[in-house]
């Protein structure tokens, strides 16, 4: 069972087309609600009439797309629908009480207010790509550049493809060129509609109470309104207009039908006047009036999933340490409450004013065992217990005493007494406690005094079951002798705290308590509610025979003996007969399991004063009963959401721990932690991280021997999510261990995988290399239904290590990163996945795959990108996101490459690769691929030739080798791929630098000198050798060319400096390559002359869109950092404050001349 939102919604904004501002096609329509509307939302709920026309219009074209995470709907029109509507004016409304799912729209009689439907209006004229109602020159150049383009390429804009063939092209141009030059003037319109619709009767605008409101679009001219009742005179309701909206109440329409409307049909109309009187905008609505309401009644209330059957965890004993005092009115002083030091037991020493040392949990479906006795023959008084302590004005209480005495005005007998204290909005007063003879407006004695008194200096020993309605007191003498035993059926409170109970008598000592679970009784407190205000009466329309439910109060007790799942409907019934019903099942289980619990953070590091939520989510099979939450050991308050939010101002881990406990009293605990961060020291990063999908890392000297690991499986649809098979290797040094462990996704950082702020739970471990060997062997319903990181790491006995991971939900079978599917009806649904690069050691540069229609039919696939931070994954269609096609396809495949990328041509930042399979039937499957193909490192301009055609492919060529610091510089390598064309051939081929420029290296006057040739596709390979006296010293250009056989080419380019020893070096020892700066920062390297003189250095930054890693002499906005004429050793050459740069990326770029001219830059991407 899922709890519901009881609140009427409402719509907070509205946009069209993903808030795009072109009218030339309406492609989409969204809403904001105002709470969670998932459950309730459907495609009926959005009505659009054409103002012109007065039609509405039939939108089961539409697919109704929502996101819980913003409470936003979006109706999309399918891409081959092209334009749902007609050009024209439109007004619009999300129509309220079709969402209400049998609540009404009118809750007034329950104390509720209305929600009205949402208006608001919008246009679309064929052409208008900038939305300001007209087609011209600007229109028509917004079509001249998509001209020719087709779907997946960059400039190709489908809401001028008006034929629906993928391509824009004289088929769409007369379309543009009927409306250009013309305008499409603005047109207003009325909504009118009945503001208390039952939405519940024969006819389907039935109302008993007859309001109404309007809302409009287009009406500022309008100078004047009115109202009439079907043909009656219309009456001005200008007063009661604001903003184009109003609400005509029930005395108004009485007052426009000249009397209080009798049961019949009836019309409404709302007109809008211009100055000269003349009718701008009208709306009719037509209803029919029953005359008295008659709303049904519903639940309100959730009921439990479940109960566990007999005694599932062992007596342990109750901790006071922790416990505290509450005080009632008296006129004796204030008790003192003593714990043994060891929180095991407590006396109250003297005579005082009713007082309880109550727990600091609450208990249910408990026994709770203990003893207590009276040291002193001084007194007769109150001793005993209190129990479902709800605040202090409701719980209950017992209590037993010595002698009876007359006093407050009544009396107080002897013996045990079980009483119900409830104050309700009042007070108690010191008579309250004392009475026992007769019961008082505050107090109920539920089990009257027995006339057993207690003996000074007995112990005895007392026994309390507390399940939901039942209370079971026992009470014995040291050696079992049972004294009394009493039992109360009462349901007023059903859970609450314990605490010991004393009045007026000192010298009396509790020890020995302990608790234990007897959860074998399923209780539910339902309530519904009468919007007519009446009152309900309850019972059960199926269930099993022994269960019982209060008819007044809705209480449900049942007390099964098997387990099994049982399902349950009850009824609510009105005054007025009329009914509502619940239906649920109760899954009755042998034994109760401890809840799971865990932390959920907004981020895993703060800075310090930065504010930071944390939320504790608990799960069980039966109930839970308390969450609470410590921060270094100190208990935090929780709102109703389980969440707390603070800041902290210690730089540092700060430990966090969540604690669950279930109806049963089992209790379940987790650590986490969160790092607060010193503002002033830089972040660390390592540069040798190599992030892909699944995110992978390594730690320690790369140059050293480290272990490898990756994973074999599940990576793919299909994969067992239950089954993990991987390797663990230690690569030429010797295996220490490997831990196989998991976390919640959304809590890790996956560029850092070893932080310390995430809380990884192990799941296996080992100490022997696995060769695509069994990892471990998982049950996914002990994992929460979400995302889930799973970590496998080693490290050598030299210290250094590797780490991979994969991501996926354990409870779907989405495997190989976030994933969803799409579509809907029978059918079957397609399967997309990924298979290479899925560890560090794949070649980044070729993604590879398989598309299965999964005994469907197979539509199309496409394979596309975007950059990470734009990207939602658990909204993979979001609309505003603009992803680039890589390839797209029509025929199945099996581990098949999909495409082959440059680089080059991506940012050095993570990108989402994004595989979307559609079957005939509409269904969908897509997959994601999360990775940064920049990472490997990738130098030199590149270029392009050819024309290219909508369908044809080109090559792709990549330089490899040599391109950073440590790379071999007598062999160029790298990768030649057809990238789905045929190969025609490749050529190496250099140039001196001088005689070369970068902006066209394709230049005929330039002498190429050839290296190699060759005609077959080569992957990260040995392509020619790069060798003196070939080269001699200077600079030159190396370039590698490759075409395919349909003319079409690419190219790719390094520079290559043969100088000698007299060229100056530089280099960056921090900030590491693609740090992420927050704070001043401190720029430090070295600079040396070789065995020349060094003239002098320079640090400079630019924004990294200016100017590419690969051309450092580009002219770009350099701003100095630092300078200097003296050669450096990792010493300190500037500082950058981020608070005068706006965000985003930045090249750093170090440069240092010697005095023989020779000079030499560096740069890094922050």
């Amino acid at each position: 069972a899922s709890a519901q939102d009881d609140a009427l919604p409402a719509v907070t904004s509205s946009w069209i087309n993903a808030g795009s501002p072109q009218r030339s096609m309406i492609q989409s329509i969204g809403v904001k609600f105002s709470r969670n509307v998932s459950q309730i939302v459907n495609t009926g709920s959005l009505k659009v009439r054409n103002i012109a026309t007065g039609n509405l219009i039939d939108l089961s074209a539409t697919t109704l797309i929502y996101d819980p995470r913003n409470n936003s709907a979006n109706w999309m029109v399918e891409k081959d629908r092209g334009a749902l509507l007609p050009d024209g004016n439109y007004i619009a409304w999300i129509e309220i009480d079709t969402m209400l799912d049998g609540r009404r729209r009118d809750m007034n009689a329950a104390g509720g207010l209305p929600v009205d439907d949402h208006t608001f209006g919008f246009h679309q004229y064929s052409g208008d790509t900038d939305g300001d109602r007209d087609v011209d020159f600007r229109d028509a150049s917004v079509l001249r550049e998509t001209w020719q383009q087709s779907f997946g390429q960059q400039r190709f804009k489908s809401y001028l493809d008006f034929d629906l063939t993928d391509f824009v092209n004289e088929g769409d141009r007369g379309t543009v060129t009927g409306n250009y030059f013309s305008i499409l003037p603005a047109a207003p319109a009325i909504h009118l509609f009945l503001r208390n619709d039952t939405g519940d009767s024969t006819t389907d605008n039935d109302t008993g109470l007859y309001a109404s409101a309007f809302g409009s679009v287009g009406t500022a001219e309008a100078a004047s309104w009115r109202a009439r009742l079907g043909n009656g005179v219309p009456a001005d309701i200008t007063t009661l207009v604001s903003m184009g909206s109003g609400v005509l109440d029930r005395a108004f329409i009485d007052q426009l039908n000249g009397a209080a409307l009798s049961p019949g049909s009836y019309s409404l109309t709302v007109e809008a006047l211009d100055a000269g009187g003349g009718v701008i905008a009208a709306d009719t609505l037509a209803f029919d009036y029953s005359g008295v309401p008659a709303f049904h009644p519903h639940f309100i209330t959730t009921p439990p999933p479940g109960v566990s059957l007999g005694q599932v965890q062992a007596a342990a004993p109750l901790n006071l340490s922790t416990w505290g005092v509450q005080r009632w009115p008296g006129s004796q002083g204030a008790a003192n409450w003593v714990i043994a030091p060891d929180g095991l037991s407590v006396e109250q020493r003297v005579n005082s004013a009713p007082s309880a040392l109550i727990s600091d949990q609450s208990f249910l479906n408990l026994r709770i065992t203990g003893s207590f006795r009276v040291d002193t023959t001084g007194d007769d008084d109150f001793m005993g217990f209190i129990f479902g302590y709800q605040n202090n004005k409701q719980f209950y209480v017992f209590d037993w005493k010595q002698g009876a005495q007359a006093s407050l005005g009544g009396n107080a007998l002897r013996g045990m007494c079980i009483k119900r204290f409830d104050a309700g909005a009042g007070d108690f007063t010191e008579a309250d406690f004392w009475w026992s003879n007769a019961n008082r407006p505050n107090m109920t004695v539920l089990s009257p005094p027995n006339d057993i008194p207690w003996v000074d200096f007995q112990e005895y020993r007392i026994t309390l079951d507390f399940t939901p309605g039942r209370i079971v007191v026992e009470v014995r003498l040291d050696d079992g002798t049972l004294l009394d035993r009493m039992e109360v059926n009462d349901t007023t409170f059903t859970g609450g705290r314990f605490g010991f109970y004393n009045y007026s008598q000192d010298r009396v000592i509790y020890k020995g308590f302990t608790q234990e679970a007897l959860n074998n009784i399923y209780f539910y407190d339902s309530e519904a509610v009468d919007p007519d205000g009446g009152s309900v009466t309850y019972s059960i329309d199926q269930g099993p025979p022994d269960a019982t439910i209060n008819a007044t109060s809705g209480s449900l007790l049942w007390q099964p003996t098997v387990p099994g799942t049982f399902p349950f409907r009850i009824i609510a019934t009105d005054d007025e007969g009329l009914t509502g019903s619940q239906e649920f099942d109760v899954n009755v289980t042998p034994v109760d399991e401890p809840p799971t619990v865990y932390i959920s953070k907004t981020a895993p590091t703060v800075l310090p004063g930065e504010s930071i939520s944390f939320r504790v989510i608990a799960e069980d099979d039966q109930q839970i009963q308390r969450t609470r939450l410590f921060i270094d050991d100190f208990e935090v308050p929780l709102d109703d959401q389980w969440t707390y939010t603070t800041t902290f101002s210690n730089i540092g881990s700060v430990e966090l721990k969540a604690v669950a406990i279930d109806s049963a009293g089992q209790t379940s605990s987790i650590l986490s932690y969160v790092r607060v961060l010193d503002p002033t020291v830089p972040p660390t990063e390592n540069p040798n991280v190599v992030v892909i999908s699944p995110p992978g890392q390594i730690t320690g000297n790369p140059s050293d021997l480290r272990p490898l690991v990756s994973f074999q499986s599940p990576l793919r649809p299909g994969d067992n999510p239950a089954a993990f098979t991987g390797t663990v290797s230690p690569n030429g040094g010797t295996l220490q261990r490997w831990v196989f462990e998991w976390a919640p996704a959304r809590t890790v950082d996956f560029s850092n995988l070893s932080s310390p702020a995430v809380l990884w739970q192990k799941i296996q471990e080992g100490t022997s290399p696995l060769a695509a060997e069994s990892v471990a062997t998982i049950t996914p319903a002990n994992y929460p239904d979400e995302l889930i990181a799973f970590r496998l790491r080693a490290e050598n006995s030299n210290g250094l290590g590797a780490m991979a991971s994969v991501v996926f939900n354990p409870r779907s079978s989405n495997i190989s990163g976030p994933a969803t599917n799409t579509g809907t009806g029978a059918g079957a649904t397609p399967l997309a996945s990924f298979t290479s690069p899925l560890s560090v050691s794949d070649d980044p540069t070729l993604i590879r795959g398989t598309v299965s229609a999964n005994g469907g039919t197979l539509q199309s696939w496409v394979l596309d990108h975007a950059p990470r931070n734009l990207v939602d994954t658990a909204n993979l269609q979001d609309p505003s996101v603009t992803w680039t096609i890589l390839a797209q396809g029509t025929a199945p495949s099996t581990d098949a490459l999909l495409a082959t990328i440059d680089p080059a041509t991506f940012p050095n930042q993570t990108h989402v690769f994004r595989l979307t399979a559609i079957n005939t039937n509409g269904k969908g499957h897509i997959a994601t691929l999360i990775y940064n193909p920049a990472a490997s490192g990738y130098t030199g301009p590149d270029g392009t030739t050819g024309v290219i055609p909508a369908t044809a492919n080109r090559p792709v060529t990549r330089i490899t080798s040599p391109v950073k610091a440590g790379d071999d510089r007598t062999t160029l390598a790298g990768t030649v791929s057809a990238n789905g064309g045929t190969l025609q051939n490749w050529i190496v081929d250099y140039a001196s630098r001088p005689q070369v420029n970068p902006e066209d290296l394709n230049d005929p006057s330039v002498s190429w000198t050839e290296l190699a040739t060759g005609t077959t596709e080569r992957t990260l390979e040995s392509l020619a050798p790069l060798t003196n006296p070939v080269f001699q010293t200077g600079l030159w250009i190396i370039r590698l060319r490759a075409f395919n056989t349909n003319g079409l080419g690419s190219l790719a380019t390094i520079q290559l400096d043969t100088g000698d020893a007299s060229i100056p070096s530089v280099a960056f020892t921090a900030p590491a390559a693609e740090s992420s700066i927050g704070y001043i920062t401190d720029v430090r390297g070295t600079v040396t002359a070789g065995t020349g003189s060094l003239a002098s250095w320079k640090l400079e930054i630019a924004p990294s869109e200016e100017v590419p890693l690969t051309n450092l002499n580009a002219s770009a906005n350099w701003v100095e950092l630092g300078s200097g004429t003296t050669v450096t050793n990792d010493q300190l050459l500037g500082k950058i404050d981020p608070t005068s740069l706006r965000n985003g990326s930045y090249i750093l770029r170090l440069k240092a001349t010697n005095t023989n001219g020779r000079g030499i830059a560096d740069g890094i991407l922050v």
